[in-house]
């Protein structure tokens, strides 16, 4: 107080000079307060960043291998475009007879129940109404017990040269196809308990499988009599 009275100064510069301080050193201080301040945010806002991007690669590669180990689920994703895009199993047309059943390819169409003979206990004529000349001729016999005993059998057996014959089994029990040289007929022939199965596919359009057509039926077809 004494030598700011002798000099005629504030007490505040007379502490100033002799601590050799001034309004500069206070700006100093301050700035290097406020960057220390600065520098300290950088580096929280960098750990804090840099916190956030690893859990989400740790997160990413967390779904990545779950997963490779468990592979697509059923119903979900490229497995569900999968089933979507499948097409539907299609169910083959079929006769239930009195006597037999089967199933027959799809262009066949037409199915008429016809009336018997003194010789049969049922008969069926499948056709195509794409084509005419698709045809399915059905007959079960009740009078030829053995194979020998059909007309239409021998007439076959007896042409050499225009059929051959081929042993197969239908439901587990000997049969025999008569098959024409020029694949345009097939002729099936069942013997069970007494009665005789026969089937005739022809087809002359020049692009039909008839050895196809014969094997659908073949394959599917059953005694139901009881």
């Amino acid at each position: 107080m004494h030598a700011a009275h002798l000099h005629d100064v504030s007490e505040h510069e007379v502490v100033d000079a002799v601590l050799d301080r001034d309004d500069e050193d206070d700006y100093e201080l301050a700035n290097d307060h406020h960057e220390r301040r600065g520098h300290a945010g950088v580096w929280i806002t960098l750990v804090v960043v840099c916190a956030i991007f690893g859990l989400g690669i740790a997160g990413f590669m967390h779904l990545v291998y779950g997963a490779d180990e468990s592979g697509p689920a059923a119903g979900s994703g490229e497995e569900a475009i999968k089933q979507s895009i499948a097409p539907t199993p299609s169910t083959l047309p079929s006769l239930s007879g009195q006597y037999i059943s089967f199933s027959y390819p799809q262009v066949f169409d037409s199915v008429k129940t016809l009336n018997n003979w003194p010789t049969t206990l049922e008969r069926y004529a499948i056709g195509s109404t794409a084509d005419y000349r698709r045809s399915i001729e059905v007959y079960v016999e009740k009078n030829t017990p053995t194979l020998n005993d059909d007309s239409g059998y021998q007439y076959r057996n007896e042409s050499g040269s225009g059929y051959h014959a081929e042993a197969i089994k239908v439901a587990q029990e000997p049969a025999m196809v008569m098959v024409k040289n020029d694949n345009t007929e097939q002729t099936l022939y069942w013997e069970h308990s007494g009665i005789l199965v026969v089937i005739s596919v022809t087809s002359t359009t020049g692009t039909d499988d008839v050895s196809a057509f014969l094997g659908v039926i073949e394959g599917s077809l059953r005694w139901v009599a009881a």
